[in-house]
């Protein structure tokens, strides 16, 4: 039975060296197309980033419109809130003069 299990460990030990041989090949095989795929990866990674700062740019002249937009509200608020303060006193002003 020793014998047995020693042929068997035998012949696994052989698949094993055979499967990891013809790995290798397969491998060796695709090694060839690697060169040709990392050029496209980085082609694709080159677009990726032009469309990201292309983006950001967007993104920043929307940030500038919404704060000029801001600036302007809070100026166009705070000047009819005076326009309205002086016309409240000139109203209290005129009924204090009335009586």
């Amino acid at each position: 039975m020793a014998v047995e299990l020693g042929n068997a460990t035998l012949f696994a030990l052989a698949i094993l060296v055979i499967n990891g041989g013809l790995q290798w090949i397969r491998e060796l095989k695709k090694g060839n197309n690697n060169g040709k795929h990392l050029k496209e990866i980085k082609e694709s990674i080159g677009k990726v980033d032009t469309k990201v700062g292309k983006t950001n740019v967007e993104l920043a002249k929307i940030s500038t419109a919404v704060n000029s937009q801001k600036t302007q509200c809070a100026t166009t608020v705070k000047r009819f809130d005076e326009a309205i303060s002086k016309q409240n006193q000139q109203i209290i002003n005129l009924a204090g003069r009335k009586r």
